[in-house]
């Protein structure tokens, strides 16, 4: 595992993709509060609101630098690409010909892509902090907010392995890439309409991973609530892992 572990690694940061996509997050993040407090300041100015940097609190940069649909779809395509690599220039066999077998190659890839989501959280993270020392007077932040944060990387982490799922299954850039990108939306969708037409006593719109943090920020983040969100979160990932570890097993490799 060491020596795959290793050149997967090794792999990953010598990927131009990785380091693009570091500098579109941290870009992401300021051109978007930036916006917003030039929003503010022009509401301001017609009467409409305050204006003030406050509005774009400390805590609120905090909690919204991984929780935008940008970032997560970012996240999407790195994976895509770095996950579909061997498979689509066929370097693959090369890997189970040196004796690395289809699990191991499988679980490195996946610790691998899981570190890359991580590092890029802490990137996404810490503009967001440096943006709000530099812009926000008070640095305060409550205990509900270092949950929901906590949370949001904990779906992200989810998130990443739902598109590492679809990357192993399909195997091929650019089909994984529109995979991983309108496939979640389109499982929001259904069940939306699953929800209406069904009419349940719970909504299945709820259970969908990053869903289950909206419902723990609206209820209040009880220790009941947020561990029910972790415990579905984590259901997700067994279920994914399992699926496609079953699926790398079964693959036809051309």
């Amino acid at each position: 595992m060491g020596k795959m572990l290793a050149f997967e690694f090794r792999k990953l940061f010598r990927s131009k993709a990785f380091y693009i996509i570091a500098l579109l997050v941290i870009g992401m993040i300021v051109a978007s509060n930036f916006a917003q407090e030039k929003l503010l300041s022009a509401l301001a100015k017609e009467g409409m609101g305050t204006g003030e940097i406050g509005s774009i609190s400390f805590e609120s940069l905090m909690m919204t630098a991984s929780s935008a649909g940008m970032f997560t779809t970012l996240i999407a395509i790195f994976t895509a690409i770095f996950v579909t690599e061997d498979f689509a220039l066929g370097t693959i066999k090369n890997i189970y010909g040196r004796g690395y077998g289809r699990d191991l190659t499988y679980y490195a890839k996946y610790i691998v892509c899981s570190a890359a989501t991580l590092i890029l959280l802490v990137f996404a993270y810490a503009t967001a902090f440096v943006y709000g020392v530099v812009k926000c007077t008070d640095l305060t932040i409550s205990d509900k907010a270092v949950k929901l944060i906590l949370l949001q990387i904990l779906y992200t982490l989810i998130y990443n392995t739902l598109f590492f799922f679809f990357s192993i299954a399909i195997g091929k850039t650019g089909g994984t890439i529109a995979v991983n990108i309108v496939v979640p939306t389109m499982i929001l969708s259904g069940l939306s309409v699953a929800d209406y037409l069904l009419k349940l006593d719970i909504k299945l719109y709820d259970y969908w991973i990053g869903n289950v943090v909206d419902v723990v920020r609206d209820i209040g983040s009880t220790t009941k609530a947020v561990n029910k969100s972790i415990l579905i979160m984590l259901c997700y990932e067994a279920a994914l892992l399992a699926f496609g570890w079953y699926i790398n097993r079964k693959k036809q490799i051309q």
